[in-house]
């Protein structure tokens, strides 16, 4: 309907489309005057005997959009009915505040709970002093003599906390603690055999 085409019998007879009959599959038809002439009446035309226009294509389309288009107005229709209804409403608003409530608990505990992080983190973190003091012996002194002073350490803690038990242990996991006094050749063994494991 609307478009404009010709007559398969006359194709200088131009005519407009305005209904279809699909139980007799033809067309109302109106004569397009060329000004001249005087008007003229609807007539019938089978379908067989109109050219087809170059628009014609389109139709099902258009037809296919505009029974999709009444199929969602019905549907936004009863949609606004469902949810105008008195039951749903009160079972909306039920459930909003519902999710508010436990959204509220949710965001006291998760508060909560960082809170006890983060008081747990400040009290295993070094004191600030403990970190000025590192930072200053790097800064003062060299590294190796870092690690000497580690290495002193270590053996003070092997001669008085860690039994003969833990020194096994130690070694066969693969750590050798030397009662040497040599320290730079164990240094240097120390890290021959770690390049050799390697």
């Amino acid at each position: 309907p609307g478009m404009t085409t010709t007559l398969t019998s006359d194709e200088t007879q131009r005519v407009e489309v305005h209904s279809y009959y699909s139980s007799r599959d033809s067309f109302l038809v109106l004569p397009i005057a060329d000004g001249s002439s005087e008007p003229t009446d609807f007539y019938v035309v089978p379908s067989s005997q109109l050219q087809g226009a170059a628009s014609a294509k389109f139709y099902p389309l258009l037809v296919e959009l505009m029974r999709r288009g009444d199929q969602t107005s019905e549907l936004v229709n009863a949609t606004a009915r469902f949810l105008g209804d008195e039951r749903v409403t009160k079972i909306v608003e039920r459930g909003t505040k519902l999710v508010e409530s436990k959204s509220e608990e949710a965001k006291n505990k998760s508060k909560e709970s960082v809170e006890k992080i983060t008081s747990s983190v400040a009290e295993n973190l070094p004191k600030e002093e403990s970190m000025k003091e590192i930072y200053q012996m790097i800064k003062d002194e060299e590294l190796t003599i870092l690690l000497q002073k580690g290495r002193e350490r270590l053996k003070n803690l092997m001669s008085t906390d860690i039994s003969k038990a833990t020194r096994d242990a130690l070694r066969k996991t693969g750590i050798m603690i030397s009662d040497s006094c040599d320290e730079t050749s164990s240094f240097q063994e120390t890290i021959s055999k770690s390049r050799i494991s390697a």
